[in-house]
């Protein structure tokens, strides 16, 4: 049975895979588009093709070596390795002070605040199958986003949250 011909990235292999994994351990999102434009790069062969043979050649590419398309699960500016251990450390400098049988529970407090983004951040990248955790760095170029704070006491009493919004009045 033949096996047809054999992919025009095929003497790229190795270089698109260290490029791609590389782009992933930085945290960086990786796109069907930013592959081609690569692999263009390497090959004129490639760059000759029409767009849609390009990004057939691509997803093939991505199919035989176990890559798909999926949705970011974690997004933060920071590692979580090194959030660790700064965690770690400030759980350990607090825990005595909220401890404290003085201390009145309802002046115990502990504050979230969630930016809501006016624009989004792109969330889908290349990974291995079966990973189950999708890391991408938020940018921080970007501010154009409302804050929302939510609170709540030791006693377990919601405070009403608040959304700010960034500017001036009447600008």
């Amino acid at each position: 049975m033949c096996l047809g011909p054999s992919s025009t990235l095929h003497a790229y292999e190795d270089e698109l895979l260290r490029y791609i994994f590389e782009l992933r351990e930085c945290g960086m999102a990786v796109s069907s588009k930013l592959v081609i434009i690569k692999a263009a790069s390497l090959s004129r062969a490639f760059r000759e093709k029409e767009a849609l043979s390009q990004y057939h050649c691509v997803r093939r590419f991505f199919i035989q070596h176990g890559l798909v398309r999926r949705m970011c699960t974690h997004v933060s500016q920071w590692d979580p390795r090194e959030l660790e251990v700064v965690a770690a450390e400030f759980m350990q400098l607090v825990r005595h002070m909220v401890s404290d049988p003085s201390r009145d529970q309802d002046y115990i407090i502990n504050m979230d605040q969630s930016p809501i983004p006016f624009t989004l951040d792109r969330l889908r990248t290349l990974e291995l199958v079966g990973s189950r955790t999708v890391h991408l760095p938020k940018s921080t170029c970007d501010t154009k986003c409302a804050t929302l704070a939510i609170t709540i006491t030791a006693a377990g009493k919601k405070l009403t949250p608040i959304l700010v919004f960034k500017g001036e009045p009447g600008g």
